[in-house]
């Protein structure tokens, strides 16, 4: 029971940080989005706009292919540093026949709970708490990781966009 409320609590914290566009008045359940000039839902464009080329897209999704790849190696980097930071607690808590990787697994899609099910009823608080700080410690591994490759590609951008000197002309 302890665990579950750590756990919810984190929960509310982040619920707390991500913004909302709230329900459709209309009485729709689906929220509201703005999306390529209208609101999504709306029922139509704006006067005298016209339908936007999409970018290629996977199997008809609005994700364009390199957004998706990129979200797809996010997710992973960040499942495999949370199970490097919480592979001792996973395997002191939960047993040597634990894995380790399906517990952050759980712990990166917010499944706490379940993740901290794997540990004996008397021990669960702790290993909730081990679990988040585990995820805490890869999330920012991530966003140093992002924060290097947003550095090189500042690096190549201003390399590339840098006028190129002009040649003396020859005599």
């Amino acid at each position: 029971m302890a665990g579950q409320l750590a756990a919810a609590g984190h929960k509310e914290a982040i619920d707390a940080m991500m913004p909302s566009c709230g329900p459709d008045p209309s009485g729709s359940r689906a929220p509201r989005t703005y999306r390529r000039g209208r609101l999504a839902g709306s029922g139509g464009r704006l006067a005298g706009s016209r339908r936007p080329r999409r970018p290629s897209t996977t199997a008809g999704s609005e994700v364009p292919q390199a957004e998706a790849i990129a979200v797809a190696i996010y997710g992973a980097l960040l499942t495999t540093f949370t199970a490097s930071k919480i592979t001792d607690s996973v395997h002191r808590a939960a047993g040597p026949g634990a894995e380790p990787h399906e517990i952050a697994d759980q712990v990166s899609t917010g499944k706490i709970t379940e993740a901290a099910a794997h540990a004996p009823a008397a021990d669960r608080t702790d290993f909730a708490h081990s679990l988040i700080t585990g995820y805490d410690g890869a999330l920012h591994t991530m966003l140093w990781v992002l924060v290097a490759v947003g550095a090189v590609l500042t690096v190549l951008v201003v390399r590339l966009l840098r006028p190129t000197t002009a040649t003396a002309p020859t005599t």
